[in-house]
């Protein structure tokens, strides 16, 4: 399986995973990249979206961040999103 470089080493906010993750699935060719991370973030999180806009300055764990990682990389290989959170009725929530 093909790994990925994503930075590991210090404290992450929201604002910075984000940007972390849709930048990773731009480059590799995900036209909804950013509904995707924040349809896996927001899952991970159990938070709404007024969360996931509003608390950029919020620290991720690292047990948080592994389980966002373990997403993207599934949907790194092109497994479609309701998969992945194992809800496909979930776009009625976004």
């Amino acid at each position: 399986m093909r790994k990925w470089k994503v930075e590991r080493k210090r404290l992450k906010t929201l604002h910075f995973v984000r940007q972390e993750f849709e930048k990773l699935l731009k480059e590799n060719n995900i036209d909804s990249f950013s509904l995707d991370t924040r349809v896996i973030i927001t899952h991970i999180l159990d938070i709404e979206y007024i969360e996931y806009v509003l608390e950029k300055d919020r620290i991720i764990t690292t047990n948080e961040y592994n389980e966002i990682l373990k997403m993207m990389t599934l949907r790194l290989s092109r497994m479609p999103i309701s998969q992945i959170i194992g809800d496909k009725e979930f776009w009625y929530k976004f």
